[in-house]
């Protein structure tokens, strides 16, 4: 492990993402405004199926949705008047939760996706826009009942996403679970949600920016599981111009689920307004090396530790070991090249200045 670095990593050189131009337009009607008991899933998700259209609007009203069916080249746009509501529980509005025979190496809540409001495997050319609210209200925040749904925005293994212009409350498990994504802007976002905020698993070429993240779990944690069956390392990541807060566990975190290696990553001009754990953590449970971070200009308050960086070895947990009688030491990660620069931290709840425990 080190807490410097002669050379720190620079931001990538981001391929930015752009929807495909728009054959035409559907505007979703609000048919069944007042009417608590019919939603309006039916009538998006048959929208969102017209290949002939690249873009779908929601315009003025509250639409209250389950499960919504995201494909390739569209535009999801929710003006500054309209919401999109996450029914609740009970009405069996949700897709399940798809079968993963890799679900024994992490939890349910990355293990699977479908069962989220919504969801999409594979796409390419994805944007969600307009200035208007997308709402979990109605989703679980751990593992749901058949029917029921437990993330706001669940994407995998995707290319070429952009989420603008939104503000995302009451996530569920997840705000935004994104597993194997590349080519991924997220600007301008605000995210106000009971458990993580952005957990970006196993992805590449990435730029988070201008983004307000109020999270009772993680705000933005970094990852890598077995989720998809394999070891992806994670990239070329940028994080800039964000003011996060995690009211029991952490601003910046990179882990627990850490199979494959995470490089790259750099984090500038950030503000942390609270964090019940660390505000920078980085946490290697599974045999990742963590390296090339650069943390840069960053100011924290009321953060119970300043930095926190742990690495253990569980490796044989969350990803098949060939060996497993052989040491641990084959299987256990690193921290290297981290680059912490002009940090300021005030009001520290526990241990003040630089906690660093391996």
């Amino acid at each position: 492990m080190a807490t410097s670095a002669s050379t720190p990593c620079v931001p990538p050189l981001l391929p930015l993402s752009s929807c495909c131009a728009n054959i035409c337009t559907h505007a979703v009607a609000l048919a069944n405004a007042g009417d608590e008991d019919t939603p309006d899933t039916a009538a998006v998700n048959t929208a969102l199926a017209d290949l002939e259209c690249g873009e779908v609007i929601f315009d003025a009203g509250t639409f209250k949705v389950g499960t919504l069916h995201l494909r390739s080249n569209l535009r999801f746009t929710v003006t500054p008047t309209a919401t999109v509501l996450a029914r609740g529980a009970g009405h069996n509005d949700y897709d399940l939760g798809e079968d993963n025979p890799f679900d024994i190496y992490q939890d349910y809540g990355h293990s699977h996706f479908h069962d989220s409001l919504l969801w999409c495997d594979g796409c390419a050319n994805l944007t969600f826009s307009g200035g208007g609210t997308i709402d979990g209200e109605g989703l679980e925040r751990e593992e749901p009942a058949p029917g029921d749904g437990c993330r706001l925005l669940a994407l995998r293994s995707c290319t070429g996403v952009i989420v603008e212009d939104l503000a995302l409350k009451n996530g569920g498990w997840f705000a935004m679970l994104l597993n194997n994504v590349t080519n991924l802007v997220v600007r301008d976002v605000d995210i106000e949600t009971e458990r993580d905020g952005i957990d970006l698993v196993s992805s590449r070429h990435v730029l988070l920016e201008r983004l307000t993240v109020h999270s009772s779990d993680d705000s933005i944690a970094l990852k890598s599981d077995y989720a998809l069956g394999s070891v992806i390392d994670s990239h070329d990541i940028v994080v800039r111009h964000c003011v996060l807060q995690s009211d029991t566990c952490n601003a910046l975190q990179v882990g627990s689920e850490t199979v494959g290696d995470l490089s790259n990553a750099v984090f500038q001009n950030i503000s942390v307004v609270g964090a019940g754990k660390a505000g920078i953590g980085i946490a290697t449970m599974d045999g990742a090396h963590v390296s090339n971070f650069l943390y840069e200009d960053v100011t924290m308050q009321g953060v119970s530790n300043v930095v926190f960086m742990y690495i253990g070895a569980r490796a044989n947990q969350r990803r098949p070991v060939p060996d497993v009688s052989a040491p641990m030491d084959d299987h256990v990660g690193s921290i290297t090249n981290i680059t912490i620069k002009n940090v300021v931290a005030t009001d520290t709840l526990g241990y003040a200045g630089l906690h660093a425990k391996v």
